[in-house]
């Protein structure tokens, strides 16, 4: 079971599979993941997420279409180059899981002289309020992450003032807002 703790975050499954919906609604049978840690919650709540939204229309996520970098750009750019320059694995689409692996994959298309989205679409899961300049505008699935910081701190407040209170489980909404990479 679960440790008896306060969590505020969002539900990392049902954002990869409402990624999935989307994707394959646009057309898309061949999904990659890119992703950072694989023993991150988040990792793994979204490969799990995909996996299921993608099952849901007939396809699947296989195992050489996720990619974790460590967070290293180099790393990042080696996953990149085998699904794009390997026999048949090319995807049609990225998911990201979050903001550093979506610009490492700008920079990869750079490098590369590939076009998002004419080569690959691209959608990224995002933190709120980040005022960026990339072009193309990314889709993104936007999770609030200011929100989160401030109902944690909040709970954590709470718990504080009254130890005997039961901690609770709180999951925020996210939003996907489209842009220019899908």
């Amino acid at each position: 079971g679960r440790a008896p703790i306060n969590y505020v975050g969002v539900d990392d499954a049902a954002i990869a599979a409402a990624a999935a919906d989307y994707l394959v609604g646009k057309g898309h049978r061949r999904i990659a993941f890119l992703s950072g840690a694989h023993t991150l919650p988040a990792h793994m709540q979204l490969a799990k997420g995909l996996d299921r939204g993608l099952r849901k229309h007939g396809l699947s996520l296989p195992p050489e279409l996720i990619g974790c970098s460590e967070y290293d750009r180099e790393q990042a750019f080696a996953i990149l180059d085998r699904w794009f320059r390997g026999k048949g694995l090319k995807p049609t689409a990225i998911l990201a899981s979050d903001d550093q692996l979506l610009s490492h994959l700008y920079d990869y298309a750079d490098l590369r002289k590939m076009t998002i989205p004419d080569d690959v679409s691209v959608l990224a899961r995002r933190n709120s309020g980040i005022d960026d300049h990339m072009r193309p505008r990314p889709t993104a699935i936007v999770i609030p992450t200011f929100q989160i910081g401030e109902l944690a701190a909040d709970l954590l407040i709470d718990t504080i003032d009254n130890p005997s209170c039961n901690p609770r489980r709180i999951m925020l909404p996210f939003e996907l807002v489209e842009g220019a990479t899908t």
